[in-house]
């Protein structure tokens, strides 16, 4: 597979979790992330 239709797919696969996810994800999401560079 070449990378181009890779990024591809995995950008609209995020798009659809984004869509999922509710806001609280994103907290959870944004203070582990802190928590990772913290480290």
């Amino acid at each position: 597979m070449r990378p181009i239709l890779l990024v591809g797919i995995l950008s609209n696969v995020f798009m659809i979790l984004v869509e999922i996810q509710k806001p609280e994800c994103y907290d959870l999401v944004n203070s582990y992330f802190a928590f990772a560079k913290a480290k």
